[in-house]
């Protein structure tokens, strides 16, 4: 009883002081900084190593193309190649063409009537490779979503190219991926991809998900310093290689897998969003050692975890799901969430502590500024505010900005485009994509200033 008193008493400001400073301190030390982990020379070696080494998947390609490139295809009509155009637009000055199912196999040369053509959307289609798509020099933005595909050349498509949505088909890989290295987002889910092949070309990259595929090596992330979300759910992964490379890494998915250890979390300062649900955890120790003041999202439902260490030194975190795991001790538990002052959601059940008598009240204790239970709402008296010894903390006031700043460029942003979404002019669209681009480089040079602020550099 003793213990548990103990154990549910909020953790005193100035401690909490103490164990953040130390922390950050003995990450600063032992942190390679942006500036050396990718300076010219290390990326060129990272770059022939990469190239070196041939992709296990590759070699599986060449027996299903010829298969899957079988059968007639239909050039698209003028009705289609103009449906996402304003009325009257000559062909030739198409900037967008959006096409949901096609009876036959679209045959991808017709686009070359569309030498100014940006975007190209071509769901349900049939469409088999990427051939032909050389011919339009300007495109930044493509969709193949639920066609035929089951290898893509991107040695096909022009190098300029941006945005690239290939989920729901068939492959089992890409190839000529060096080509892309305007590429900053690509959507692989739903596929049959086993192994990442080399992603050296894509060193823009921002975004990369792999939902759904056959996954059980990642080591293609090791060349993608730029990427800033990953999501992997629903594959096979005993374990994630490479993102430690990934420094500017804010949103990592791993749900359903069969990870076994935490993925290496040294590097990754600027990570808000760490989602590794219903895989074989049992150890947490990793997350409560990494420096992560940024984290706002922390879940790790449906694990084996037995213990969970302390989490003070996630200072943003405001929703923690530990759902369906194996914790017993409540004190324990009590003691590892004490100085969580941001947390706002907190998700336990299924956890044997929750048989505990009054343990809903010992929680509550522990964080007075819960509004959430079990999705269950918690009275809405009024919630203390974050102490001032810690509010007042430069490290505090740090992570609170950097927070604000980018979810505000992240507002600015979508504001931005959406109040140009409407107008589908090929002027307009064409200006839309640049204007998309211009962004993801916006906040990817505000998250490398965050960065170095991070590491302790004076940023002006």
């Amino acid at each position: 009883r003793q213990e548990l008193e103990h154990a549910s008493a909020p953790l005193n400001s100035r401690a909490w002081v103490g164990v953040v400073e130390e922390r950050r301190s003995l990450w600063i030390r032992n942190h390679t900084p942006w500036r050396c982990l990718f300076s010219d020379d290390v990326e060129k070696n990272l770059i022939r190593e990469r190239e070196s080494t041939p992709s296990p998947v590759c070699a599986m390609q060449s027996a299903s193309v010829g298969k899957a490139s079988s059968g007639a295809t239909k050039a698209l009509s003028d009705a289609q190649l103009l449906s996402a155009s304003p009325r009257n637009t000559p062909i030739n000055e198409v900037a967008c063409v959006n096409v949901f199912r096609s009876r036959a196999p679209v045959d991808l040369t017709c686009l070359s009537r569309c030498p100014n053509l940006r975007v190209l959307s071509l769901a349900k289609c049939g469409v088999t490779s990427l051939t032909g798509l050389s011919c339009c020099e300007h495109l930044k933005d493509i969709s193949m979503q639920s066609n035929n595909m089951v290898s893509a050349n991107c040695s096909d498509v022009a190098g300029g190219l941006s945005f690239l949505d290939l989920s729901c088909n068939k492959l089992t890989a890409l190839q000529g991926m060096s080509r892309c290295q305007s590429l900053l987002e690509l959507d692989l889910s739903e596929n049959r991809i086993a192994r990442l092949a080399s992603l050296c070309g894509c060193r823009s990259l921002q975004r990369l998900a792999l939902d759904g595929n056959l996954l059980i090596s990642s080591e293609g992330l090791s060349s993608l310093p730029s990427l800033l979300r990953l999501s992997c759910d629903e594959n096979h992964l005993p374990l994630l290689l490479g993102v430690e490379h990934c420094p500017l890494l804010q949103a990592l998915s791993l749900q359903q897998n069969n990870l076994q250890q935490f993925p290496s979390l040294v590097s990754h300062v600027l990570l808000r969003e760490l989602r590794l649900n219903e895989n074989s955890l049992s150890d947490a120790t990793l997350v409560s050692e990494a420096w992560l003041p940024l984290l706002e999202v922390l879940c790790l439902a449906g694990n084996c975890i037995i213990r969970m260490e302390s989490l003070a030194c996630l200072l943003m975190l405001k929703v923690l799901d530990v759902s369906n795991n194996t914790i017993c001790d409540l004190p324990s538990f009590l003691q590892s969430v004490r100085g969580c002052y941001e947390l706002r959601e907190l998700s336990v059940s299924g956890n044997p502590f929750t048989e505990e008598i009054n343990w809903q009240a010992n929680l509550i204790k522990v964080l007075p500024s819960l509004v959430e239970l079990d999705e269950q709402e918690i009275s809405s008296k009024l919630k203390p505010k974050v102490p001032l010894e810690v509010r007042s903390h430069g490290i505090y006031q740090l992570c609170s900005r950097q927070v604000r700043q980018q979810d505000q460029m992240k507002e600015s942003h979508e504001r931005e485009l959406t109040a140009h979404s409407m107008d589908n002019s090929p002027k307009a669209v064409a200006m839309q994509v640049e204007r998309k681009i211009s962004q993801r480089l916006e906040y990817k040079k505000l998250l490398l200033r965050h960065l170095r602020e991070q590491e302790g550099e004076t940023v002006p």
